[in-house]
């Protein structure tokens, strides 16, 4: 497990996840029921909680809002792999 620092807050992540075929493929499935499961692996079943913090300042109803975030979040992991391997 590692830990990433995004936008104030620190988010834990499993790095074998990402490197894994099998959660690159659910990713890429095109079936968002898959890739949530995925992505709820990838922070060891605590993506709904660091939706909700990334989007407390938003408007609840606003779906949308919640799901940037999560993209985001997701590409400062990519950053944060592609750190660690130059290391």
């Amino acid at each position: 497990m590692r830990t990433v620092e995004f936008k104030g807050h620190e988010f834990t992540y499993d790095e074998r996840c990402m490197k894994s075929y099998k959660w690159q493929k659910a990713m890429n499935s095109g079936d968002a029921e898959r890739s949530s499961r995925a992505i709820a692996r990838l922070f060891a079943g605590r993506d709904e909680e660091y939706a909700d913090v990334l989007s407390e300042n938003d408007d609840p109803d606003e779906l949308d809002s919640a799901m940037d975030a999560m993209a985001e979040l997701l590409g400062a992991v990519l950053e944060d792999m592609g750190q660690s391997a130059k290391n």
